[in-house]
């Protein structure tokens, strides 16, 4: 008896998420998602003093307290 095996090659497919890349995957610095909040001081002038305030632009909240500089 002779037993004759014929392999093919199988596909598998996965799905991909934004968060998770998988290797190959080609990077742009405009893909990249930050880990932690972004957050800068703001200035301001009131009756000639310069203030400052720090500012979240990853949630668009100020922090704290306007303080004088």
């Amino acid at each position: 008896m002779i037993s004759c095996f014929i392999f093919q090659p199988v596909e598998t497919f996965a799905t991909t998420n934004a968060l998770s890349p998988t290797y190959g995957d080609q990077f742009h610095e405009d893909d990249v998602l930050p880990l932690k909040d972004i957050i800068k001081w703001r200035y301001k002038t009131k009756n000639g003093k310069i203030y400052k305030r720090q500012y979240n632009y990853s949630k668009e909240k100020w922090i704290g307290k306007w303080q004088l500089v």
